[in-house]
C-alpha cells in the first residue's frame, strides 16, 4: 500500500511543478501585454491589448485542458488504487477462511479478473516434476485448450498478445511458483496502467500464498503431532468434545481404545531414539490404515495413543485390533543389532455404557490396558 501512496504523491507533485512552470513562462507576457502597450504604443493600446489577449488565451486554454486531463487521470488512478486495495483486502480475508488448497488459486484468479475487468484467465503452477499444472481457470469452455506456453524457469511466456492478454509470474520466497494470466475477448485493449496493476497484483498474490502457507503450516503444527501426523492431545480433545455432542444428540454408541507401545523405552536405550521413532511411525501408520476417516486417532503421549471408533460394536472393535496385531507382526524393523518387533497393549472403554466423560473413559481404558499388560507379563 505504501508504494501506491508514493506513486499517487508523485503524480500530484509533477502536476504542481507543471503549473508553476507555466505561470513562470506566462506571467511576463501578461505583464508586457498590459503595461508595455501603454508606454510604447500610445493610441494603439486597445488593438495591441486585444492581440495580446488572444495570444494569451490560447496557452491558458491549453493549460486548462491539460489540467483537466491530469485531473481525470489522477481520479482514475486513485480509483484503480482503491480497487487494488479492496481486492487485496478481499483476497486476504477470503484466504483466512480457507486452508491451503487449489481453492486459494481460484480466489486469486477471481480477484484478478474482477480488478482488471478481464473475461477469462487461469493460474498455472509448476509442479514437482517441473511440468505446468493448471490449478484454476475461469471463462474457458469444457475441453477448451489454453494456448499459452508457460516456461518452467524464468523466461518469456510464448503466445501472449500484450494488447489483449496479460501474464505475470508468481514467486514464492524468490522461487518461481507459476503464472497468473488474464485475457479480454473482443473488447478494449489493456493499457499501461493495467500492466502496472497486473504486475503489482501478481506480487501481492505471491506474498499472500507465502503467508498463507506459513500460517497454514503453523496451524497444522498446532493441531497435529509432527512425527506421526495424527491429532495431538489438545486437538483430539476438541474433536472428541464436538463428536461426543453429536453422538449424544443422535443416541449413538462408540468405543474408546487406549494403546500403549510395549518396551519403547527399552528400544530407545538399546537401539537409539532413531529406531524408537521408527517404531512409533510404523505403529501409527498401521492404526491409521485400519480406522475410518470418521473415527478419531491421536498420539496422546510419548508411547500412548487413543482411538475412538464410532458405530462399531464391541466384537468388531476387537476384530479390528486383532487385525492390527497381525499386520504389525509383519512390520518388524531390522537393525544391525537385531530385529525390533512392534507390539502394544490396549484397553477399551465404551460410551455411554462405561462413562460419558472423556477423562473417565480414558481412565477406565487405561486401567484395563494395564491389567492386560500384567496378564501378558505373567503369562510370559
Amino acid at each position: 500500500m505504501n508504494s501506491l501512496k508514493i506513486r499517487v504523491k508523485g503524480v500530484v507533485v509533477l502536476g504542481i511543478k507543471k503549473i508553476l512552470l507555466f505561470l513562470l513562462l506566462f506571467l511576463m507576457p501578461i505583464f508586457l501585454g498590459i503595461w508595455l502597450p501603454v508606454v510604447v504604443l500610445g493610441e494603439h493600446i486597445i488593438l495591441m491589448q486585444i492581440l495580446f489577449t488572444i495570444v494569451l488565451l490560447g496557452p491558458l486554454a491549453y493549460l486548462s485542458l491539460k489540467l483537466a486531463i491530469m485531473n481525470d487521470k489522477l481520479k482514475k488512478r486513485i480509483s484503480r488504487n482503491k480497487s487494488i486495495r479492496e481486492a487485496t483486502l478481499n483476497l486476504y480475508n477470503e484466504l483466512i477462511e480457507h486452508s491451503f488448497s487449489d481453492e486459494v488459486y481460484a480466489l486469486i484468479l477471481k480477484n484478478a479478473i474482477n480488478l482488471l475487468n478481464a473475461d477469462r484467465g487461469c493460474v498455472a503452477i509448476i509442479n514437482k516434476n517441473k511440468d505446468i499444472e493448471y490449478k484454476a481457470w475461469i471463462g474457458y469452455g469444457e475441453g477448451e485448450k489454453i494456448d499459452i506456453k508457460f516456461p518452467v524457469i524464468s523466461g518469456e511466456v510464448e503466445g501472449v498478445n500484450q494488447k489483449t492478454q496479460l501474464c505475470t509470474p508468481l514467486y514464492l520466497a524468490d522461487q518461481l511458483l507459476g503464472y497468473l494470466y488474464v485475457e479480454r475477448m473482443n473488447r478494449e485493449n489493456f493499457d499501461g496502467e493495467d500492466v502496472r496493476i497486473m504486475n503489482y497484483f501478481g506480487d501481492l498474490s505471491g506474498n499472500a500464498i507465502d503467508i498463507h502457507k506459513l500460517v497454514d503450516g503453523i496451524s497444522h503444527l498446532a493441531r497435529y503431532d509432527d512425527l506421526t501426523n495424527t491429532f495431538n492431545r489438545r486437538h483430539f480433545i476438541e474433536m472428541f468434545t464436538n463428536a461426543c455432542s453429536e453422538t449424544y444428540m443422535d443416541g449413538q454408541e462408540f468405543s474408546l481404545v487406549y494403546f500403549d507401545i510395549d518396551n519403547l523405552k527399552v528400544t530407545n536405550d538399546q537401539f537409539g531414539h532413531h529406531y524408537g521413532d521408527k517404531v512409533i511411525k510404523v505403529f501409527s501408520k498401521v492404526i491409521q490404515e485400519n480406522i475410518r476417516d470418521t473415527d478419531l486417532f491421536s498420539r496422546y503421549g510419548g508411547d500412548e495413543f487413543v482411538a475412538v471408533l464410532f458405530n462399531m460394536d464391541k466384537e468388531r472393535v476387537r476384530e479390528r485390533i486383532q487385525n492390527i496385531e497381525r499386520q504389525l507382526k509383519e512390520k518388524s524393523i531390522f537393525t544391525k543389532n537385531g530385529k525390533i518387533h512392534v507390539k502394544f497393549s490396549y484397553g477399551i472403554a465404551n460410551y455411554p455404557e462405561d462413562a460419558k466423560d472423556l477423562d473417565q473413559l480414558i481412565q477406565i481404558a487405561d486401567r484395563r490396558m494395564y491389567i492386560q499388560k500384567e496378564h501378558l507379563k505373567s503369562g510370559a
